[in-house]
C-alpha cells in the first residue's frame, strides 16, 4: 500500500505543478538545438518548463484563447500542436514539405504556414490549417520563395514577402488570390502588423529604416531611421509604438506609430534578434542563451533570464490572456479522484491494522 500511495502522491504533484500561472506574463521560446520549447514565467524570471516538440523547430504561433500553440518543424515535416498550460506536445499535423513560418489571427480559427517544397526547398504557397480539428484545409498560391508572413487581425488579408526580393504581397484569404503587389525600396528583413490592423511595419536592412504603410499598402506613411541594419520590428500591445532592433549597434529604437517620431532607444548587451512587447515592457532574444526585458518608460534593462539554449524565436502572452485548454478542464476531476483513492486506501489500511491487531490478541 505504501508504494501505491507514493505513486499517487507523485502523480498529484506532477499534475498540480505542471500548469503555468496565467496571471503572469509568459514567454514561449523555441530552440533548434536542442529541439525544445522553453516556457518562462517573467514574474520570478525563471524557466518553469521545457519539453521536446519535434525536429528543426523554426517558428511558432499561439492561440491563447484556446490554450494551444502551433510550432513549425522544419526538418520533421510536421506542425506540432502543444498545450500552453501544461507545456506538453499534444499532436502533430503532417505537411507536404518543410514548414517554415506560421501566423494566425486573434480569432484563432486558422493557422497559416509557409511550407517549402522538398525538391526545390522553396515555399511557393501558403498552407491553411484548422485550429479546431488540427488538420489541413487548403493551399493558397503566392509565388516563389515566400519568406515572412503576417495576418491582419480580421483574418481576411495575409501579408507576404519574398526572400531577397523588394516586394510585398497582399493575399485575400477569402478569395484565395493575390490582390496587390507592392514594390519596395529593398527587401525587408522583418515585418509586423499593428494590433488594430491599421499599419504594416517593414524593417529594411539596406536603407537602415523602418517603413510604415497603411493596411492596404497604398501609402508610405513614414520612413523612420533606426540605426544600422534593422532586422527585428514589432508594435507595442496598444499599437501606439513601433520598435525596431538593429544588428550592429545593439539598440532598440522606439517611435510613435502615428507620427514616426523617435522618442527613445534602449541599448542591449547583445544585438536583439526578436522583439515582443507586453504591458509596457519589451522582451528581446539574442544569439545567446538569454532573453532580456526592458522598461519602455525608464528605457532601462530590467530582466536578464538565462535559458541554457539559444532561442530561434518566441511569443509572449499577457497576464490573464491564456485560457484553459481542453486537457486542463478535466484536471480538477483527476485531482478529486486521486484524493478519493488516497482516502479509500487510508481507510482500508486502518481496517487492516485493526484486523491484524485483533488476530495478534
Amino acid at each position: 500500500m505504501k508504494k501505491t500511495l507514493i505513486t499517487i502522491f507523485t502523480s498529484l504533484i506532477f499534475f498540480s505543478c505542471g500548469k503555468v500561472n496565467n496571471e503572469h506574463t509568459l514567454l514561449y521560446l523555441v530552440n533548434e538545438r536542442p529541439d525544445e520549447v522553453v516556457i518562462v514565467d517573467t514574474s520570478d524570471q525563471k524557466v518553469i518548463n521545457r519539453f521536446m516538440a519535434g525536429e528543426g523547430l523554426n517558428d511558432l504561433t499561439l492561440i491563447p484563447n484556446q490554450g494551444i500553440g502551433f510550432i513549425a518543424n522544419q526538418h520533421g515535416g510536421v506542425i506540432s500542436v502543444v498545450d500552453l498550460n501544461m507545456g506538453t506536445l499534444e499532436s502533430e499535423i503532417p505537411t507536404n514539405g518543410f514548414p517554415l513560418h506560421l501566423t494566425s489571427p486573434p480569432s484563432g480559427e486558422k493557422v497559416y504556414a509557409t511550407v517549402a517544397n522538398p525538391e526545390t526547398l522553396q515555399a511557393n504557397e501558403v498552407s491553411v490549417f484548422s485550429v479546431e480539428s488540427s488538420s489541413f484545409i487548403e493551399s493558397i498560391p503566392v509565388g516563389n520563395t515566400i519568406n515572412n508572413i503576417e495576418i491582419h487581425p480580421d483574418g481576411k488579408t495575409l501579408y507576404a514577402t519574398r526572400a531577397n526580393t523588394a516586394m510585398l504581397f497582399l493575399v485575400d484569404t477569402v478569395e484565395k488570390i493575390i490582390k496587390k503587389e507592392k514594390v519596395l525600396s529593398n527587401s525587408p528583413a522583418a515585418m509586423a502588423v499593428s494590433p488594430d490592423g491599421k499599419y504594416i511595419a517593414l524593417a529594411l536592412t539596406q536603407t537602415d529604416t523602418v517603413q510604415i504603410y497603411d493596411q492596404n499598402a497604398e501609402d508610405l506613411i513614414f520612413s523612420i531611421p533606426v540605426g544600422d541594419a534593422p532586422r527585428a520590428v514589432t508594435f507595442s500591445d496598444d499599437g501606439k509604438l513601433v520598435l525596431a532592433a538593429d544588428m550592429r549597434t545593439r539598440f532598440v529604437h522606439i517611435a510613435k506609430t502615428d507620427t514616426g517620431e523617435i522618442i527613445g532607444k534602449i541599448k542591449f548587451d547583445m544585438a536583439p534578434t526578436n522583439l515582443r512587447v507586453v504591458n509596457g515592457k519589451v522582451w528581446a532574444t539574442v544569439k545567446a542563451p538569454f532573453i532580456f526585458g526592458a522598461d519602455l518608460t525608464s528605457l532601462e534593462i530590467t530582466d536578464k533570464i538565462h535559458l541554457n539554449s539559444i532561442p530561434v524565436t518566441f511569443e509572449a502572452v499577457a497576464p490573464n490572456k491564456l485560457s484553459l485548454s481542453d486537457n486542463d478542464s478535466g484536471l480538477p476531476i483527476v485531482e478529486i479522484a486521486i484524493f478519493l483513492v488516497i482516502f479509500y486506501l487510508i481507510k482500508k489500511g486502518k481496517r487492516q491494522e485493526k484486523k491484524e491487531g485483533k488476530e495478534d490478541n
